[in-house]
């Protein structure tokens, strides 16, 4: 993610904070919500924020996203749980600013299909990936919770990818798969949170 991007998603925090100056002080104890992005893929994202305090808070994540790919991967499937925790230091969470990090265990399975052409011959390849990633991270952000109960989550922060193990199955005769997805890296990128839904 470029650094225009990331101060685009910056500014809209810090414009949906000021703007609910009047949201609800009700306490709330529960706010679930989904990455509405993650419905492009046929998959979803959901998260339950849980209040443990007036500054803490501990989060269940799932995720599933099935996707075919046309350069990379022609098939995509992708399923993990996770955690993490929220320190709200404006003492309202499950309302308001927060900082705090998360893991998360996934389970990958990618199909690749290659042609190679041997003379005047052409012969198919099929190379399937099982992956096993951990990701780990932290987010900085803004959730407001309005008078009706809707709830809108947005943040931005690091994530590190670790690919612990990979098995193929299928013939890769030059080696395709493993330089698509190689063991042992580990990945640094830029993550947004986006999350609609409802607080009880």
């Amino acid at each position: 993610m470029n650094m225009p991007k990331i101060i685009l998603v910056f500014l809209l925090i810090l414009v949906f904070s000021v703007s609910t100056v009047t949201a609800a002080e009700e306490i709330k104890h529960l706010a679930i919500t989904v990455n509405p992005l993650s419905w492009f893929s046929l998959g979803f994202n959901v998260q339950g924020d849980i209040r443990l305090g007036s500054i803490l808070s501990a989060q269940i994540l799932a995720s599933y996203d099935n996707s075919d790919f046309d350069i990379a991967y022609n098939e995509f499937t992708w399923a993990g749980i996770g955690a993490g925790i929220r320190f709200y230091w404006e003492g309202r969470a499950v309302n308001g600013w927060y900082i705090g990090p998360f893991f998360s265990y996934n389970f990958v399975t990618a199909v690749y299909t290659k042609y190679y052409s041997v003379g005047v011959t052409s012969e198919e390849y099929e190379i399937k990936a099982s992956i096993r990633t951990i990701n780990f991270g932290g987010l900085i952000g803004y959730q407001t919770i309005w008078d009706n109960g809707i709830a809108l989550d947005i943040g931005i922060g690091m994530n590190i990818t670790s690919i612990p193990d990979i098995k193929y199955e299928g013939k890769d005769p030059a080696g395709v798969a493993e330089k698509l997805t190689q063991p042992g890296k580990t990945p640094v990128d830029f993550t947004v949170k986006i999350g609609i839904g409802y607080a009880f």
